[in-house]
């Protein structure tokens, strides 16, 4: 009976013991900053359909305002071709990226920074995607 007691007491003083009292808590709302503005500039930007016989290089200029360049893709065919993170750059499209002559697209996809502040955009790991297709004709 005596051991029962013991435990009684023990068990008790512990449970009171290992009560946590939260102190004042300090919640912090992140405040988003400015958005990004994107600007791309591509050679492409004044031929309507560019012909690809054999090979069309493509010269591109990026600038981020209110942000940074995380990368840049480049796809042809749902297949990427060019990946970078340079504001400023050049990149090949060959013929032979396409099964079959035809007209197929060129997507650019620009990823930079959300700027929500959150902890995750902080850590760089938030971010948001700009695209611009071209219509390319193969030969």
């Amino acid at each position: 009976m005596q051991y029962w007691k013991n435990i009684v007491w023990l068990a008790l003083a512990l449970i009171c013991s290992c009560t946590y009292i939260e102190p004042d808590t300090y919640y912090v709302k992140p405040v988003a900053g400015d958005p990004a503005v994107i600007t791309l500039n591509t050679s492409l930007d004044t031929i309507e359909n560019p012909l690809v016989r054999d090979s069309l290089e493509v010269t591109y200029g990026i600038s981020v305002e209110n942000g940074e360049l995380y990368e840049l893709n480049a796809f042809v065919h749902h297949q990427v071709i060019y990946s970078s993170d340079s504001t400023l750059g050049s990149f090949w499209i060959y013929s032979s990226y396409v099964p079959d002559p035809g007209t197929d697209s060129l997507l650019l996809e620009i990823i930079y920074p959300a700027n929500t502040n959150s902890l995750a955009d902080v850590l760089g790991l938030e971010s948001l995607v700009f695209q611009r297709t071209y219509t390319l004709l193969f030969e």
